[in-house]
């Protein structure tokens, strides 16, 4: 309830950008908007109510839905708690190419007509850590919930590297759906080469055979019209191959791209400290 995520849920709808998206579109009711809803909320698709939002962008928008897991999570009587919860469907943070996919659905805002008719942002330049040491970390476990501790800097290495990985898998992806010429597809072909930059300084100092193949892939997926298809196979492969990266890797042999890590002014919004 500390961090700006979870405050849209009485801020969101009141927005002026967000009012004026709304209007453009028709949408009278913004809570009961599925496409704002998804990403402003946290929808509980079962209840009484179908789409009923009960929270602000919450602990299930980044770990998935807690239904089969929460109770298990919150027994402070279990040693073995997390890893079950995880058995049950809890994505935590040591399944980076899981976490950095939850985050990755909402920040690159994947609804063309939401950005070509609505006028919403098209999706920001998103980097992990720079959120995970801001205002959504929340590491409390080691101390006993006495100090939200930092991102392990092997945590925050494999982060990074994903991260890229996974803008540009979705900026292919996404751009392979891209109906029309319009903000959509131009920021999908700018986050492709962002992410593509980024990605050849990191393997600069890695030397990853299959980050080689990622840039390969991804320098070879053109955006154009007509390409669609190939595109999407682009994209499947990079997925998978962003998996092949991130299995097994704790990021303890990749200090050489600690230089690239976003700098502390750079994080973005304040750490909470109870």
């Amino acid at each position: 309830m500390h961090t700006a995520h979870f405050r849209t849920f009485t801020s969101a709808h009141r927005m002026r950008t967000g009012r004026r998206v709304a209007n453009r579109l028709g949408i009278e009711r913004i809570k009961q908007s599925e496409a704002c809803a998804k990403c402003h909320y946290t929808v509980q698709p079962d209840a009484a109510r179908s789409g009923l939002p009960l929270a602000g962008v919450s602990c299930e928008s980044c770990h998935g839905s807690a239904e089969k897991w929460n109770a298990v999570h919150a027994d402070p009587t279990d040693s073995d708690a997390l890893k079950k919860a995880e058995a049950m469907g809890l994505i935590r943070p040591g399944n980076v190419a899981g976490m950095v996919n939850q985050c990755f659905k909402c920040h690159t805002v994947n609804d063309e007509r939401l950005v070509n008719e609505g006028g919403h942002n098209p999706g920001s330049d998103f980097e992990m850590t720079a959120w995970l040491e801001g205002e959504v970390r929340h590491n409390f476990i080691g101390s006993r919930g006495v100090r939200n501790a930092s991102t392990p800097i092997e945590r925050k290495r494999m982060f990074h590297i994903v991260g890229q990985i996974t803008a540009l898998e979705r900026a292919i992806r996404e751009y392979a759906t891209a109906k029309e010429n319009g903000e959509y597809a131009e920021a999908r072909v700018a986050r492709r080469k962002r992410a593509l930059e980024r990605l050849r300084a990191i393997q600069q100092r890695v030397k990853s055979d299959v980050l080689g193949r990622i840039i390969e892939l991804g320098s070879k997926a053109e955006p154009k019209a007509g390409n669609s298809q190939a595109l999407r196979r682009a994209a499947d492969s990079i997925r998978e191959l962003g998996g092949k990266f991130s299995s097994g890797r704790d990021g303890s042999s990749l200090a050489a791209v600690d230089e690239l890590l976003p700098a502390p002014e750079e994080h973005i919004g304040d750490v909470y400290q109870p």
